[in-house]
């Protein structure tokens, strides 16, 4: 991650594959065809979006090891957990 603002092909593939998830891909669209990058996505929408993926990467890759192998993503007896024995 700390060198993807060294190349820019990557960090441009970044924000555009990553970009219509933080913004909205309505928005997102709405912006990028008539403004410039930068004129709408600033440093603290790049900064919560690094953040969002350095801190949760590891989930998002159990969740996706768990689909492609056909696995619930909910476990029955965490749901278990959950419900209060007076139902």
């Amino acid at each position: 991650m700390s060198n993807l603002r060294r190349d820019p092909h990557r960090y441009m593939h970044f924000l555009w594959r990553m970009g219509p998830a933080f913004m909205g891909v309505t928005t997102w669209a709405g912006y990028t065809k008539h403004t410039a990058l930068s004129d709408f996505v600033n440093v603290n929408d790049e900064g919560f979006l690094l953040l969002t993926i350095a801190n949760y990467h590891k989930r998002w890759e159990a969740i996706a090891k768990r689909m492609g192998a056909g696995v619930s993503l909910v476990s029955l007896s965490v749901c278990l957990e959950n419900v209060s024995p007076n139902i």
